[in-house]
């Protein structure tokens, strides 16, 4: 067996893994002075909320970014506040070929968060319904008797 055949048998191998080095790098942040501000064109620059600081490490937040039309109402969660963004009421049975989009905003005003205990009951067969529930968050169970 010569050298090269060595060299060749262990390229065969593939890697499973990081190295120590390459793994360190990936888990620490590089902090430098933001540059973007001296290379973006000036309309930009009107439009961004630009915050000089020393340094720092930046995270890029996602678009918000919803599809009408998938038979499911999407709510926007901001810290501990949900809301319903407007046109996805067009996915309730009954608004949907409302148009209205102005009607929409204002019912989606005035749908107010409310949190419910474990167990508790949100409605039951037989009552008054004046209210509609939108679940942003957890699990309802339906309990009732069969056909």
């Amino acid at each position: 067996m010569s050298v090269g055949e060595e060299v060749r048998g262990e390229q065969s191998r593939s890697q499973q893994s990081l190295g120590a080095a390459a793994a360190r790098n990936l888990a620490t942040t590089t902090k430098s002075a933001p540059q973007m501000q001296e290379i973006s064109s000036r309309w930009l620059l009107r439009m961004l909320p630009w915050v000089n600081v020393q340094g720092g490490t930046y995270r890029v937040n996602r678009r918000l970014s919803y599809s009408v039309g998938d038979g499911r109402v999407t709510f926007v969660k901001t810290g501990d506040s949900v809301q319903v963004i407007p046109a996805e009421l067009g996915e309730l049975p009954v608004l949907r070929a409302y148009e209205d989009q102005e009607g929409l905003a204002e019912l989606a005003r005035r749908c107010r968060q409310r949190e419910f205990a474990p167990g508790e009951v949100l409605a039951s067969f037989g009552s008054q319904a004046d209210e509609v529930f939108l679940l942003a968050h957890g699990r309802i169970e339906k309990i009732g008797t069969g056909p």
